[in-house]
């Protein structure tokens, strides 16, 4: 799952998941927390900053405490390697990403 208000950060990183063969659904700013009462992801990619939304810190919280799943802060936002752990987040990716990197560290989690 890619939560995140960026429509083209979120086509970006979708076409690259999808590409390694990992089903990906997406959500940009509307209901985000409607959207896991039909579809429970294995991982999701949460930015800090989400227009019209709750702060992406105290959704990664409410998310983790619902279900469960493996939540990695996906941020341009500073010291994010400090904050990740404050939200019960599992990791980070910052943005802007190395597309590599993004694909690696998403297998890192849900491979091992």
């Amino acid at each position: 799952m890619i939560i995140d208000d960026e429509e083209s950060i979120v086509d970006i990183a979708s076409y690259l998941l999808k590409e390694k063969g990992f089903i990906v659904e997406t959500t940009l700013n509307k209901n985000i927390l409607s959207t896991f009462e039909t579809f429970l992801p294995d991982l999701a990619l949460i930015d800090i900053r989400i227009k019209g939304e709750a702060d992406g810190k105290d959704l990664c919280k409410t998310l983790k405490e619902k279900h469960i799943f493996i939540a990695l802060l996906f941020s341009a936002y500073p010291n994010l390697e400090k904050i990740y752990r404050t939200c019960d987040a599992d990791g980070f990716i910052e943005k802007p990403f190395d597309i590599n990197e993004l694909v690696n560290i998403v297998e890192g989690y849900l491979l091992n």
